[in-house]
């Protein structure tokens, strides 16, 4: 793998380089417009959960309209193939009733994404409703605790716990069906239980894929690395004799690398530009709104108008990012980067300042 600077590990590397052997990351350094690599589609019209992580509007809702299809349809249709586009939250996908007719058009022009979902809303009911659901490539429901008390506290939902437990476990039963993947977030304070996630991987009937990511709100990393790295060295042991694929994410991969000192990449003031980097990925909300950092594009979330890049409603995803927008960063504006969005930033900060991307490259 070609090395453009010693700044970023391997493990940042098997995100990064995908982008810079298609020339998006260059794009996004120099400014320069060029069509998203993903293209994030939000149906989501509001969400059961109130999550203590989560920096969304509790009180942000969207009345049901059929332009809540309309709206993805052209995105879908004027995108012909270009980007990877799958479906995510912000709210929660499910509660959009053109939720299927979304997917069916997805499916229907080639498409094979995954969605991502809490699953609170995935009953037997529902799923026989929505029959499009088995063609996305995955569903990846984040799971919010490893006991009952854990869920409640995280979710503020006194139901969601058995709900989706019982949902996925129903699900996992059926023949038409796709794979179920899920995500957890390991927290601080009860990190030395993650390994408790296999129980509950057992109890719903098995995984596809098990995402474990470490908690970086508010800069909270799991301080004592070597009694994690220890930890985290017989969940792998144990996983691997049970034969589930597990994405550990960045810090974790490089734990089991050999490294010590890793720590997800937490970009300052200094790493941002007045340009973001629409040119890798950019989410679009039931409003038609173009957004380019994750926790901006959650509907009526306080200071994110000003992030608003476009709207493709009359318009197109193309058009309007031509228009190269330019938001001048803020300290605030810290908040809304997710984990992939801190290591683009800081990456096109490197790259500018080793000077690896010429003007000319």
């Amino acid at each position: 793998m070609k090395r453009y600077t010693n700044l970023l590990s391997n493990a940042h590397y098997k995100t990064i380089q995908p982008l810079l052997d298609s020339g998006h990351m260059q794009a996004a350094v120099k400014g320069e417009y060029k069509y998203p690599a993903s293209v994030v589609l939000l149906p989501g019209l509001s969400c059961m959960f109130k999550c203590t992580f989560c920096g969304r509007n509790y009180d942000a809702r969207e009345k049901r309209h059929e332009k809540h299809f309309k709206i993805f349809e052209q995105v879908i249709l004027q995108d012909k193939k270009r980007s990877n586009m799958y479906i995510s939250g912000g709210l929660e996908p499910m509660t959009n009733p053109y939720l299927n007719d979304i997917i069916k058009l997805l499916h229907d022009n080639d498409y094979k994404p995954r969605m991502l979902s809490n699953g609170f809303m995935l009953t037997p009911t529902y799923v026989n409703k929505n029959p499009y659901l088995k063609t996305l490539d995955h569903l990846r429901i984040s799971i919010y605790g490893i006991d009952e008390e854990e869920y409640k506290i995280t979710t503020r939902h006194l139901k969601g716990w058995n709900v989706v437990k019982e949902n996925i476990k129903a699900y996992n039963k059926r023949t038409d069906k796709t794979n179920i993947s899920i995500n957890y977030v390991l927290l601080p304070t009860n990190f030395e239980r993650f390994h408790e996630i296999l129980d509950y991987v057992d109890e719903i009937g098995g995984v596809k894929e098990l995402s474990l990511r470490e908690d970086f709100t508010g800069k909270q990393n799991i301080s004592d690395r070597n009694k994690f790295k220890d930890l985290l060295f017989s969940f792998d042991e144990k996983v691997k004799q049970r034969g589930i694929k597990v994405d550990y994410g960045y810090a974790m991969t490089e734990l089991l690398d050999g490294r010590d000192d890793c720590k997800l990449i937490q970009c300052s003031l200094e790493h941002l530009d007045n340009m973001q980097h629409p040119q890798v990925k950019i989410y679009i909300d039931p409003r038609g709104d173009i957004y380019n950092y994750t926790g901006a594009s959650f509907i009526d979330r306080p200071d994110s108008e000003r992030h608003i890049l476009g709207n493709v409603i009359g318009s197109s995803v193309e058009e309007q990012l031509k228009k190269q927008k330019r938001i001048k960063p803020q300290e605030s504006d810290i908040q809304f980067l997710d984990a992939f969005a801190n290591l683009i930033e800081y990456s096109k900060w490197s790259f500018r300042n080793e000077s690896i991307i010429s003007s000319t490259e």
